[in-house]
């Protein structure tokens, strides 16, 4: 199903399952440099049923073509590399399901090319880092204060409180992250099952698991460049299309500030809340949500 397509300068891997005459669904993954990988191996089957799904490892990462050295890398290249991808595919508009750093690329997407776009689906997105970074340190110093590191747990609580600029929170994100070990899933997955992704690739063809990575690269060029350290949240409430965010109970990248903002000034957007999963309803609770976006694109 997969295939390289030369979009501006670069082989991008390209994912599609279903009927090209049912209506397009054009998936945009996270992390940054998460890949489509799971998502289509968890729900390509069942949306392509009545759904035209599209996916796209992004520029630099995994099955794409990997950057060089001297490569430049912007959000606003991911978007230009989707709308190009529309242009050879020959989809007049399609809708957009974004994950969580994918929300954001969603958002400038819709912003930039609002024609090129039916309707918006964001799943657990990401629209602003600060408050996100924010947000999981501060529950990383809940688990810290779980496992007795008091000491970590304060650390980390200070970093919340210190107002730093958001590349520098970036950084001691990824430390945190470290420092919590496996227990970084609790972060991420509400059920028992938390070592989903380890398995995921384990089980993943040999051609995956010896490129996984590259997908650095491809953080550390966004990283360097910053623009996504730029809040999209007024953006957000200035689009014209019909959105739903999907998020759980236990997702602590769509903060409370998040919510907030999106229930008290986007007009066009409904939110779904899930009520068993964490940061990936998709994977939890996979055949509800496959229900929700099917009936949202389809109605």
């Amino acid at each position: 199903m997969g295939e390289l397509h030369h979009i501006r300068g670069k082989n991008i891997y390209v994912e599609r399952h279903g009927d090209p005459s049912s209506p397009a669904l054009f998936y945009l993954h996270g992390g940054p440099g998460s890949s489509c990988y799971d998502f289509m191996s968890i729900q390509a089957d069942r949306l392509s049923k009545s759904l035209y799904v599209i996916g796209i490892d992004q520029r630099g990462v995994l099955r794409s073509e990997g950057l060089q050295e001297d490569d430049k890398l912007s959000p606003a290249d991911i978007v230009e590399d989707a709308e190009e991808l529309r242009k050879k595919l020959g989809i007049s508009s399609w809708s957009v399901l974004s994950h969580s750093f994918g929300g954001y690329l969603a958002v400038l997407y819709a912003s930039k090319y609002p024609r090129s776009i039916e309707r918006l689906i964001f799943e657990s997105p990401g629209f602003d880092f600060k408050l996100v970074l924010n947000s999981l340190l501060t529950q990383a110093s809940v688990i810290f204060d779980r496992n007795n590191q008091s000491q970590e747990a304060e650390i980390t609580r200070n970093h919340v409180n210190a107002n730093l600029e958001t590349p520098k929170l970036m950084e001691i994100w990824l430390e945190t992250g470290g420092k919590l070990g496996k227990n970084r899933e609790d972060l991420y997955f509400y059920g028992p099952e938390k070592d989903v992704f380890e398995i995921m690739f384990s089980k993943a063809p040999s051609e995956i698991q010896n490129r996984l990575p590259q997908i650095q690269s491809h953080f550390t060029k966004l990283h360097e460049d910053q623009t996504m350290y730029e809040s999209v949240l007024d953006d957000l409430s200035t689009l014209p299309h019909q959105s739903l965010v999907i998020t759980s109970t236990y997702d602590f990248v769509f903060c409370e500030k998040q919510y907030n903002f999106v229930r008290d000034n986007v007009e066009n957007a409904e939110i779904t809340i899930f009520n068993k999963s964490g940061h990936f309803p998709r994977i939890e609770e996979p055949d509800e949500y496959t229900n929700v976006v099917k009936e949202f694109v389809l109605n």
